[in-house]
């Protein structure tokens, strides 16, 4: 049992909010939709749930709905909240850049990072520090930009990279299934909401 949150992706097409999520089947033979994010806490932990907006069930759409009160497979789920974010809004609240960190840090330490001996970067300093060094300690740093592999900001990367290749995907699936070829969906990214479920869960095989 723990507090699970899973976010699902929407996108308003012709003034209705439609699920763009992946479906998946398995071995039996049912067929179940793939949140965009399976995660354990990880919203309470990088961002101010104050900040996001409650939302109804109601008010998300058919296939949404459908998966938050039907749970997964063989797990149950009680949903306590359902929050709401627009996608640029999700951006500006985490000051998302093309990097996370930026300024002069150790030549040993890039290397070891870059050959992934280390997760993250401790011997840093930014240009004002650098400049106040002497040329024989200058020549041991280098300016730098990275991401740490288990800081929010690479969690939050891919979920926006796996925004718009569900973004893509649906707007391949639209065209193929179009009567008319000249018919487009131009999904835009301002369009885009991201619905998350915050949810006390557990599965049945831990009651067995």
């Amino acid at each position: 049992m723990g507090v699970e949150y899973n976010v699902y992706l929407e996108a308003k097409v012709n003034n209705s909010w439609v699920n763009i999520d992946y479906y998946c089947k398995d071995l039996e033979g049912q067929v179940y939709m793939i949140p965009a994010v399976e995660a354990m806490g990880i919203f309470e932990q990088t961002i101010d749930t104050k900040k996001l907006k409650a939302i109804d069930i109601s008010e998300v759409s058919s296939n949404t709905r459908i998966e938050i009160s039907d749970g997964y497979h063989k797990c149950k789920q009680a949903h306590t909240n359902l929050f709401t974010i627009q996608y640029t809004d999700l951006i500006d609240l985490l000051e998302m850049r093309c990097y996370e960190y930026y300024g002069f840090a150790s030549k040993y330490e890039v290397k070891l990072f870059e050959n992934r001996k280390i997760d993250e970067i401790e011997d840093w300093i930014a240009l004002t520090e650098f400049t106040l060094m002497d040329k024989i300690k200058q020549d041991g740093y280098m300016y730098y930009e990275w991401i740490e592999r288990r800081g929010k900001f690479q969690y939050f990367k891919k979920l926006f990279n796996e925004i718009d290749n569900r973004m893509e995907s649906y707007q391949s699936k639209v065209l193929m299934n179009s009567e008319q070829l000249n018919e487009k969906c131009n999904i835009k990214r301002q369009n885009i909401r991201l619905i998350i479920g915050m949810s006390i869960s557990y599965c049945i095989a831990d009651t067995l």
